[in-house]
């Protein structure tokens, strides 16, 4: 069968050649080049490939196996169809400037003609990988320097269209076949994804992960687990080499990334500069530019502050105070009961448990604790029992005595949790926006006829005279993003740093988070990028997302933010145009109200700048570093346990003298463990100080 495609696309070439060669040419057919050469080359995926050269006059065809017994026997076909047959090994990368420029120019002028023949070859099955070109008198074409996709490692041959084997934790579908994005992906890169999706507990499937000799190309990375457990590649070198738009992208936060991931001595001094993960949000290419929330807040069903007529809320009690006038006004919706307030304490998302009271303190996302300056030292304190959170885990339990918090947040799994979300059952909850958009079809901000059932998010305190401090300046995503594991050899490594280069080209950017031109946007008559009312509800339909775009890829691949260099926004939503007539009746009818703009500005119109040290959550202990850190790793995960058992009690207790018996229970088991986990993170802070600190 395959012979027979064989001497099946070479009689086609043959034809084809004959057909588009200028009939007054005689040498069409010669062995050596008269002139500097220039064309592409493509594959079929199966190891037959087709190269295409033009000279701007001429035009000759050759077709490539890397099967040397199948090269010599299409050697004596190609004799009688009068086409070139070259074997792999003759290629080699094109270095001569001079040749090089010359050959560009003509490249540029073979535009049309290389349309013509790419499309013929389409139509069976060929993708266009590279561009090459030859010299004057050569007889075997060469790599044209910059013109391949994967231009400074082995380019793709022998059919082998690369294919991404990627675990990650969001939770969404596998992209179904007929996805339009990752089918331009195939066609245009030759890469195909497979994807291993976490389905139950993350951390056993991080482990299993870590103990296979059977890992995925990718991991997605949200903790030093598998960079510890020495899973993942330094891809610094990779960047350096091979990269020069991802290099260009991670320039702010190059310095970060290495402090990060790289080996240090005793002293915290770097010894081995390493990064194995590329930060997938948080770093800006131009100006910031944006105007959602997605960050830690109290969210409100809008339905809600619409009824009472859009009150200022500042204060937890005053938060909790409108659910229950309006869950007694309102004790059932379209979809069941009315549940006031609800907490996801399942899995990995159980710190939106423990969570609030740094916020209503005050402090800001810090992780598991806050810095205080005592005199001329900062100091590192935990969040779990200090005088804060007993204040948030008292009032909580005074909301749960008024029937204002779900009793089954405390044993629901996250399928339920977002379940009563998504059907309007829930008026209030503390989460972070970006958890909405891994679990569901992002009810924050989709304006369609529920839109009164989507959410706003609020900076609540416990007391008016606290400033909020919810919104930072956002800050590179460090040790979060795709991983690659030390499974997935070094040429292929290199060939998936190259997509990813590739793909923060801007043109590339448009597709996978604007969508296609004429299908999902198109230009005004001033020339600039618009959307149509449908295709903006498009874009807000996960069906359509889930059908249409690169969404699995695209969350946690690297991506150009801010103001992209064509000075347009990566988040077309973003367009100060597209914002205005994208925001609903009803939050422009919210935005009125409160005097803002926008739901980040509602949150903070201007964020304080970032301290030095922030934030301590990137330093989470692994059980693979030194001693202390292990030990610090352990205090940690005695805390999660004894939080679950402990802290939903708290919520749920019958009485006062309850609650204090509980939380001084709760504390006592804690006590070893903060010493240790505190010790731990206080030397981090103390390595900042030194390092990155200000003058004294």
């Amino acid at each position: 069968m395959r012979m027979r495609k064989l001497i099946f696309m070479l009689c086609l070439i043959c034809s084809f050649s004959l057909f588009a060669a200028p009939k007054n040419s005689n040498t069409i057919f010669e062995k050596q080049f008269d002139r500097e050469t220039v064309g592409f080359y493509l594959t079929d995926g199966s190891g037959i490939n087709a190269a295409v050269f033009s000279d701007s006059m001429n035009v000759q065809v050759h077709v490539l196996v890397y099967d040397e017994s199948e090269a010599e026997q299409l050697k004596k076909m190609a004799f009688e169809c009068r086409v070139l047959v070259n074997s792999a090994n003759s290629r080699k990368e094109y270095e001569d400037k001079k040749i090089y420029e010359s050959i560009v120019k003509k490249f540029q002028a073979f535009g049309k003609l290389e349309e013509e023949f790419y499309d013929f070859f389409e139509d069976f099955g060929f993708v266009k990988v590279n561009c090459f070109a030859s010299a004057k008198g050569k007889d075997e074409f060469e790599l044209l320097k910059g013109g391949n996709l994967f231009a400074r490692g082995e380019p793709i041959s022998s059919g082998d269209k690369l294919n991404i084997s990627i675990f990650t934790i969001q939770s969404r579908n596998k992209p179904p076949a007929d996805n339009a994005t990752y089918k331009w992906i195939e066609e245009n890169f030759g890469v195909t994804f497979t994807w291993d999706i976490l389905k139950g507990d993350k951390d056993r499937k991080i482990a299993s992960l870590i103990r296979s000799d059977n890992r995925p190309d990718l991991v997605e990375v949200d903790s030093t687990k598998f960079q510890d457990a020495g899973c993942l590649r330094d891809l610094k070198p990779l960047i350096e080499e091979y990269a020069p738009n991802l290099r260009k992208h991670y320039e702010s936060a190059w310095k970060q990334m290495i402090d990060c991931d790289s080996e240090k001595d005793a002293d915290g001094k770097i010894i081995r500069e390493h990064i194995y993960s590329l930060p997938n949000y948080g770093v800006y290419d131009g100006i910031p530019f944006e105007s959602n929330y997605n960050g830690n807040a109290f969210w409100i069903q809008k339905r809600v502050l619409k009824e009472f007529g859009y009150p200022v809320i500042r204060t937890v009690d005053e938060y909790f105070d409108l659910l229950e006038k309006y869950s007694r006004k309102y004790p059932f919706v379209e979809t069941g009961a009315t549940i006031p307030f609800s907490i996801i304490t399942y899995d990995w998302e159980a710190f939106d448990l423990w969570n609030p009271p740094n916020f209503l303190a005050g402090y800001p996302n810090d992780g598991n604790g806050y810095v205080t300056k005592e005199g001329n030292r900062y100091v590192y304190n935990d969040l779990f029992t200090d005088e804060c959170s007993k204040r948030w885990f008292k009032l909580a339990n005074g909301y749960y005595k008024r029937g204002l918090i779900d009793p089954a947040s405390f044993t629901d799994n996250s399928d339920q949790y977002y379940d009563k979300i998504n059907k309007g059952r829930v008026l209030g909850m503390f989460i972070q926006g970006w958890q909405f958009l891994l679990a569901m079809a992002d009810p924050i901000y989709i304006a369609d006829e529920d839109d009164e059932r989507t959410y706003v998010p609020l900076a609540l305190t416990f007391d008016e005279n606290i400033k909020p401090h919810y919104r930072d300046v956002s800050l590179p995503n460090l040790q979060r993003g795709y991983g690659i594991t030390v499974n997935c050899p070094e040429d292929k490594a290199i060939k998936i740093i190259q997509f990813m280069d590739k793909m923060l080209e801007e043109e590339n950017q448009r597709i996978l988070y604007w969508g296609f031109e004429g299908v999902d946007w198109q230009k005004d008559d001033q020339g600039r990028p618009y959307r149509t009312e449908e295709q903006r509800q498009n874009h807000s339909d996960y069906n359509y997302l889930e059908h249409n775009c690169a969404v699995l890829w695209r969350e946690e691949a690297p991506k150009l933010e801010g103001m992209m260099p064509s000075g347009y926004t990566r988040v077309m939503d973003e367009l100060p145009w597209e914002k205005i007539k994208n925001a609903s009746k009803l939050d422009k009818e919210i935005f009125d109200a409160y005097g803002v703009s926008s739901y980040l500005e509602l949150m903070d119109p201007n964020p304080q700048p970032n301290d030095f040290w922030y934030p301590m959550w990137r330093f989470h202990p692994s059980y693979e570093g030194d001693w202390a850190e292990t030990m610090a790793y352990d205090a940690l995960d005695e805390y999660e346990d004894i939080q679950k058992k402990y802290l939903p009690m708290c919520i749920m207790a019958a009485s006062d003298e309850e609650f204090e018996r509980i939380w001084d229970e709760y504390c006592e088991e804690l006590s070893p463990y903060t010493a240790i986990f505190c010790r731990y993170m206080q030397e981090q802070l103390d390595r900042l100080v030194e390092t990155l600190g200000p003058d004294e």
